[in-house]
């Protein structure tokens, strides 16, 4: 298993800003570092955690003392992206949404974790809704990154769908507005939304910027030096594992999954 784990999160955060990382719910509801659904064809959120081994929990990394000290002390960023598992996928009444992150903000109330440097993210807009006393982003979905495909079957293979296709033709500035409207601090979209064929339907950076106050974040991804520092006026989540004179070319620069 690579990345979401432990050590690999503590590495990002002494050479980046912050780390991103993916967690699930097991079957007795424990959060796990894991990105996939399944492993090997088991799924996750079906199976209890003492039937996984080597599969860590978020109760785990919010309690290890070197990460408390880099996110209390040095102010590097925890970014949890909360996987849509399928159990909350099925529930049409919001009640396995709500207990997800009431779950999550149980762990994370009971580490010593200063939460002004911690932030959940997700796909799933029932589940960012329900977070009362830590600041959420919502995730747009894009091509070739669709969360029905990554979160279900565990391939993480792309689909062009509809709705995908939709979402990326809307403006951002919608975007912005229904992120606003669930009560989010912020916003995370891929890169495509400003380069190419779906550029055209969207705002300028400048334009973007605009439209949004001060605490409002911003956040794309970026694959190479030249992407980071093209978008250095956002948060940028960026999949490159080694960090050179970060504070010259680039923002905020937040780990993809760990180093």
């Amino acid at each position: 298993m690579t990345g979401n784990r432990i050590e690999n999160i503590k590495a990002a955060l002494k050479l980046f800003d912050g780390c991103e990382f993916d967690i699930r719910m097991s079957e007795d509801r424990i959060p796990v570092l894991y990105h996939d659904a399944s492993i090997n064809g088991t799924l996750i959120c079906e199976t209890r955690f003492e039937d996984f081994r080597g599969l860590e929990t978020l109760e785990q990394l919010l309690g290890d003392r070197e990460i408390v000290d880099l996110v209390n002390q040095s102010g590097k960023k925890l970014v949890i992206e909360v996987k849509e598992d399928l159990f909350v996928h099925k529930d049409n009444s919001g009640q396995a949404a709500k207990s997800v992150a009431q779950i999550i903000e149980e762990v994370v109330n009971k580490s010593e974790i200063n939460v002004e440097n911690l932030f959940v993210i997700s796909f799933c807009a029932p589940i960012l809704r329900w977070f009362r006393g830590i600041r959420t982003l919502l995730i747009i979905p894009y091509i070739n990154c669709s969360p029905k495909i990554s979160c279900f079957n565990g391939e993480g293979k792309c689909r062009l769908t509809p709705k995908t296709i939709w979402m990326m033709c809307r403006s951002l500035k919608a975007h912005v507005k229904d992120a606003q409207n669930i009560g989010c601090s912020g916003l995370l979209f891929s890169n495509r939304f400003l380069k190419g064929f779906f550029s055209l339907f969207q705002p300028s950076l400048e334009q973007l910027l605009s439209v949004t106050d001060s605490g409002f974040i911003l956040g794309t991804n970026a694959k190479d030096e030249k992407e980071e520092e093209a978008y250095k006026q956002l948060w940028v989540i960026t999949d490159i594992k080694t960090a050179k004179v970060i504070e010259q070319r680039a923002g905020l620069l937040i780990s993809h999954r760990g180093v």
